[in-house]
């Protein structure tokens, strides 16, 4: 692992020619190896493929986080609506042992009750469910924590239903949605719904470790996030911009490439239509005060525009910003070029309101320091918060989190 203090330079400033795509500090997760359906009848028995990888969507034999031959994994179902005292269960059929190949498949099929598959329900009626993946509970031997993945939400339907479960998400347009993830906001306890489509979306399309430290980060340092206004550049899934407005952010406005803009909107419906934590964190009986502050209970306060580095920032103007966030953004030379044009506006415009820029940063290209090199040219100085002992932190020791200063006239 590469370490700035192993050649007396700050970790910006080392050559990562020999850093790895696959390595021990990157989280393990399990991915969906192929969309599930997006409706099924109770009863109905479909394929699930799952997989472990890294971030980039890659693994190796040797990475495998065990000290035996195999772990078990096990499919649940979160409900997210459907008749009142129902459940739903899920029946899997083949082995759930993950070995070093990095992959395996089982069949599946949900219940409802206690297995009799609904008989006792009307037959018009349906539920709407998140099928997750997970590591079996109590599983020893396990030497890195695994990310679970989930499926998007899936409409059930009775088995005597006529016609085929509706889509639940519509205007995707292009966009194949893979998989989801569920990932806690640390300190408020709250779970952010994400899709990931790495397929269509590339780099965009899922998360990456740089922003779970980032998340992290804020999380221990929330006094620099209540009430205030936040921008994300890069937002891709907008996992960190939604987790600042969870946090307590008063206004959040999450930016990427046009492209990726519709996966934004889709993760800010999942969580409003379809995460079924904060749907319980955010009701309350009538005259009653809610669980939470009401700051942690909605995400009406962000907006999502898109923007390409190096080109006008008009548009990004909601009112002063307090705060900008940015994670995993340094990775490719050119990009990084017009990501400076944009710092440099931003600091420009917001040169009255102190700003603060934040941004988590993991080494990956010989061209890392040429970056970071340019952005000093460009009047930056930068400044590496200290480190946290949190568990993201500690699993990937090669992030970083920097506070950008621009240089005040």
């Amino acid at each position: 692992m590469l370490q700035g203090g192993a050649t007396g330079l700050p970790l910006w400033q080392c050559s990562t020619s020999a850093m790895p795509l696959v390595h021990e500090g990157q989280t393990p997760r399990l991915y969906l190896r192929f969309m599930l359906p997006t409706g099924v009848k109770l009863g109905e028995w479909f394929e699930v493929g799952v997989g472990c990888r890294n971030e980039f969507g890659l693994w190796k034999r040797a990475d495998f986080p065990c000290e035996g031959d195999s772990f078990p994994l096990v499919m649940t179902a979160l409900r997210v609506s459907g008749p009142a005292g129902s459940s739903i269960s899920v029946e899997t059929e083949g082995s759930l042992l993950m070995d070093a190949s990095g992959k395996l498949a089982f069949r599946a099929r949900l219940l409802t009750g206690s297995g009799m598959e609904g008989r006792a329900e009307k037959s018009d009626s349906s539920w709407v469910a998140l099928l997750r993946v997970e590591v079996a509970a109590g599983t020893q031997g396990v030497l890195r924590p695994l990310m679970p993945v989930l499926s998007p939400p899936m409409r059930v339907v009775q088995e005597s239903a006529e016609q085929p479960p509706e889509a639940l998400l519509l205007g995707l347009g292009s966009l194949s949605l893979e998989q989801c993830r569920l990932l806690e906001v640390p300190v408020v306890g709250l779970p952010i719904l994400l899709a990931e489509c790495p397929g269509d979306l590339g780099i965009g399309g899922r998360v990456w470790d740089g922003g779970l430290v980032l998340l992290e980060y804020l999380a221990e340092h929330r006094s620099e996030l209540l009430g205030r206004r936040c921008l994300e550049l890069g937002s891709g899934t907008g996992l960190v911009g939604m987790g600042c407005a969870l946090l307590g952010a008063r206004q959040v406005l999450l930016t990427d490439l046009e492209d990726v803009t519709p996966l934004l909107r889709l993760n800010l419906e999942l969580n409003q239509e379809f995460n079924p934590f904060l749907a319980v964190a955010s009701s309350s009986a009538p005259g009653e005060s809610a669980a939470l502050p009401a700051a942690l209970q909605s995400l009406d306060g962000v907006e999502v525009l898109p923007h390409r580095w190096g080109t006008d920032i008009s548009s990004l103007d909601f009112g002063s910003t307090d705060l900008v966030v940015m994670a995993d953004v340094v990775y490719d030379i050119e990009a990084a070029e017009a990501l400076i044009a944009t710092l440099q506006s931003l600091a420009s415009v917001e040169r009255q309101t102190e700003a603060k820029y934040l941004m988590a940063f993991r080494p990956r290209n010989v061209e890392d320091p040429a970056f970071f090199k340019a952005l000093e040219a460009a009047n930056f100085e930068l400044h590496e918060r200290p480190r946290l002992s949190t568990p993201m932190a500690k699993m990937c020791t090669d992030v970083i989190v920097l506070e950008l200063i621009p240089r005040r006239a």
